[in-house]
């Protein structure tokens, strides 16, 4: 209380001293510009923008979003179409849809000196017979029935109450997926979706199962994507797409020092492109590893990097040396064979940390 007192008498002095009313002050004293928190700058949004609802038998398709929040909303035979990076999506009570989602991902909230980082998730709920295409941070499904999901998922999966899911590899490329990635924080060389957790498992019937080829689409889906200029081709996808093949396995990989994280994730990209026109190999696995935080275990020598780009790949060993001196300048690396065993050991370590 003393406080306050001291703070109202200091006042009465200082307006006694100058002489001043509390009118007059108003009107002297410039308007001072209160600092405002980033949430009470934001601009009026129209919220239709970020639904689509109630549709049939459309074609929709959202742009801008600016890492917006989407619903998608009782649509029925429609193909619904979002090319921009979201915050959390949900999809509810949809049927016979195909949905294109944009890359989304989850963001840093600084708070009080705090750094929260939000998960933004892609919900699929009371869905059936529906195809979802998309990159993500988290995707949880709950009551559904009959999906197809083209996924890449940086975490774990989550279905709940859901029957009949498939999960497939993401083939996607639209003009400006490269950039949604970036703005969505995501790594397209980590993904986990192979990792399923189901939550409401079946005693004698799996609810769910992976498949290690690209999903393939209805024609006329193929026609009504390619008409927003989307692909779902392996050659031209922009996240590497795993495959299953038969040979030995082993393990190649780069390392990120001085350039830049777009110019070294685009160099890994040139390599992967360079594999799949390679009927010898077949991508397996990719890992994004910040060595700062999870390489110590690794028993290859990384003192110069501080990222390294892990790349799975199964084939005939004796062809690789004519992969890697054809992407040269690409700077890829052999894992030695005799360290082959200890560095999937490390791996299978540090992706269960990521995990947990």
């Amino acid at each position: 209380m003393r406080w306050f007192c001291c703070g109202r008498q200091l006042r009465s002095k200082r307006e006694d001293q100058y002489k001043v009313t509390g009118k007059e002050t108003e009107d002297a004293l410039p308007t001072l510009n209160e600092p405002q928190f980033s949430w009470q700058s934001r601009r009026d949004l129209d919220m239709e923008r970020f639904r689509m609802h109630d549709l049939d038998g459309a074609i929709e398709v959202r742009r801008e979003v600016g890492g917006q929040p989407i619903a998608v909303e009782n649509c029925k035979e429609s193909v619904l179409i979002v090319l921009d990076h979201t915050a959390t999506v949900t999809v509810d009570d949809c049927r016979d849809c195909l949905i294109v989602l944009g890359p989304c991902a989850g963001r840093r909230e600084f708070l009080f000196a705090l750094i929260i980082t939000l998960f933004n998730i892609v919900f699929v709920r009371d869905c059936e017979r529906c195809t979802v295409l998309v990159a993500c941070q988290q995707l949880r499904t709950r009551d559904c029935r009959s999906l197809r999901l083209g996924l890449h998922c940086t975490t774990q999966p989550i279905i709940e109450g859901t029957k009949e899911a498939i999960f497939y590899p993401l083939a996607l490329y639209y003009n400006t997926i490269k950039e949604d990635i970036r703005a969505a924080h995501l790594s397209v060389f980590n993904n986990n979706t192979a990792t399923v957790h189901d939550f409401t498992p079946d005693k004698t019937v799996p609810n769910f199962k992976i498949i290690n080829e690209v999903l393939v689409l209805a024609e006329h889906h193929n026609l009504a994507l390619s008409s927003q200029g989307i692909s779902t081709d392996v050659a031209s996808s922009a996240i590497p797409v795993r495959r299953s093949g038969k040979g030995e396995r082993f393990f190649v990989y780069a390392g990120q020092s001085e350039e830049s994280d777009e110019v070294f994730l685009d160099r890994c990209m040139e390599f992967v492109r360079l594999i799949s026109m390679n009927s010898d190999f077949c991508l397996i696995s990719t890992q994004d590893i910040d060595l700062f935080k999870q390489g110590c275990s690794l028993p290859i020598s990384t003192n110069s990097f501080v990222r390294l780009v892990v790349i799975e790949l199964c084939g005939q060993p004796s062809e690789l040396p004519s992969v890697l001196s054809a992407g040269g300048e690409l700077s890829f690396l052999c894992v030695p064979q005799h360290d082959t065993t200890d560095f999937a050991t490390a791996l299978s370590h540090i992706s269960q940390l990521s995990l947990s």
